[in-house]
This record gives C-alpha cells, sequence and structure tokens, in this order.
C-alpha cells in the first residue's frame, strides 16, 4: 500500500515560507478544508472506532442503516507511514521529507497596515477613549515577508499513491498570503522511486524535524542540529513543539557534513533531486 514516492509542485508564483513545509501539513490541510475530502475521513474515522470496539458486523450494520458504503479504513488521517510509530513515548512523524526547492532566489516584500479612520470615528464616538496607533487593534504595521523564486518544489515521501494523487487537486497553492497569489500550483505530478529517502536519505541525511526524543528511543545517534519546533501537523499547535533534531547526517551517513540552516528555516542538508 506504502511506497516510496516523489511528489512535485510545478509554481506559478513565488511561494511564501515560514519554514520548510514536509506534505503531511499540506495533505492534512488539504482534507481539513475540502468538504468531500473531510467528509470521507470522519467516515474512515467513524468506522476504524466501531471495529475497534464492536468489530466488522457492526461497522456494517451501522454504515448500512445509514446507506454509506463502508469505508477503506487507515491508522493515520494522512495518507503516508508514519516512522516510529508503537514506541513506548508516544511520538513518531510521517514518512514525508521537506519541500525540497529547485533553483531558487530569496526576495522580500512588505505588508502595510494603516490606521482605519472611519473605525477610529465609531470608536470614539460614544465615549472619550484613547486611540493608540502603536500597539492594539490600530497599530499601523509595516512586516516583512521573505519569499523563495522557484519553478518549483518537491516532496520525498512514503505513502499512498492513490490517495495522495486524490488530495493533491484540491491543492491550488500553498505557504503564505495565498490569497495574494503567492505560492500558486500549476500542476502536482507523483512519480514513483527505489529508495525512501522520506525521513533519511541512504547516505543518511535528515530530511524532516525528528523530536530528539524518538531518535534516542529508535537508537539513531549521529551528528545532527537541533531547534524547538514542531514535528508534525498542524505545524501551528504548540502541543507538537519539542526539542527536534532539524539537520545533520545519522551515522550512517558516508560525508558526515552538517547542512547549514537556511536563514533559520531548516534547509535539510541534501543531495539534489
Amino acid at each position: 500500500m506504502f511506497e516510496p514516492l516523489v511528489v512535485r509542485a510545478e509554481l506559478m508564483a513565488p511561494v511564501m515560507f515560514d519554514r520548510w513545509q514536509p506534505l503531511d501539513g499540506v495533505l492534512g490541510a488539504a482534507i481539513i478544508e475540502d468538504p468531500e475530502l473531510r467528509q470521507r475521513s470522519r467516515r474512515q474515522r467513524t468506522c476504524r472506532r466501531i471495529l475497534a470496539d464492536r468489530g466488522l458486523e457492526a461497522a456494517k450494520a451501522h454504515f448500512e442503516r445509514k446507506g454509506w458504503e463502508l469505508p477503506e479504513t487507515r491508522e493515520h488521517f494522512v495518507p503516508l507511514a508514519v516512522w516510529g510509530h508503537g514506541m513506548a513515548h508516544g511520538l513518531w512523524v510521517y514518512c514525508s521529507s521537506w519541500a525540497m526547492p529547485e533553483a531558487y532566489e530569496r526576495d522580500l516584500v512588505h505588508f502595510t497596515k494603516r490606521v482605519n479612520f472611519e473605525q477610529v470615528e465609531r470608536y470614539v464616538e460614544t465615549e472619550d477613549r484613547r486611540v493608540y496607533t502603536a500597539k492594539g487593534e490600530f497599530a499601523a504595521k509595516y512586516l516583512p515577508f521573505q519569499t523563495m523564486v522557484t519553478a518549483g518544489l518537491a516532496w520525498y515521501v512514503r505513502g499512498d499513491r492513490a490517495a495522495i494523487e486524490e488530495i493533491l487537486p484540491v491543492v491550488r497553492s500553498i505557504g503564505k498570503k495565498r490569497r495574494r497569489g503567492y505560492g500558486v500550483v500549476r500542476r502536482w505530478t507523483v512519480d514513483g522511486r527505489e529508495e525512501d529517502r522520506s525521513v533519511f536519505a541512504p547516505d543518511g541525511a535528515l530530511m524532516r524535524p525528528v523530536p530528539a526524543t524518538l531518535l534516542e528511543a529508535m537508537e539513531v545517534s549521529g551528528e545532527f542540529e537541533y531547534a524547538f519546533t514542531t514535528y508534525r501537523p498542524p505545524y501551528w499547535d504548540g502541543r507538537y513543539a519539542v526539542r527536534c533534531a532539524v539537520g545533520g547526517y545519522s551515522v550512517v551517513a558516508q560525508e558526515p557534513q552538517i547542512g547549514p540552516n537556511d536563514n533559520g528555516r531548516y534547509l535539510p542538508a541534501t543531495k539534489p533531486i
């Protein structure tokens, strides 16, 4: 069911990342945002729960009463294999690398937010209030965002190819400021590979953030860079923020060189696609 794959996104516009996004976050967001995929995921979870509690016959009866077909179930929310699942510490990561850009350049854009004087007028018309333009809801802002200009991104994953190909057409753009046209995807492609590079490359290069506790539990040693960051989606959720290895090589590396971070955004030390 799960196989090594490389997923590529051909881009029409610069992409804006606050981190090197693994594909599991992109797929998870697509499932949540698309009504059909979200409903299908809920039915799969319901089926899995009934199977665990009452068995196959109860699940068939429940879905027959609802007029639904019995869905195929999978253990996790995203159709990807996991690494470290079943360990006593409870930590695991999806088998998906960071986004790997093709040849790219960095650019900087700024977004501004000025004071809305009509809003200020409504705010003070009922009583005498102070309006602060240095902080709070009326603060004027001038925010820099770093963009990446590249023809495309690629992810190494280990997953269910058919399920991934079904989800990807829903994803029309990735990264931040999508409503402003950043990160628009022209085309998705999914190709098979012989080797698995989703968590570690064959030369030992780390391909995604992995909790330090998980590496210790799996008895993986090497020369790693560490940072406090999240390790599985949703990546904005602080519950999954721990000390993680974010770069470097395991002991199987042929060339144990630690790749530098790219402006603090966890560019892993890997070979080109």
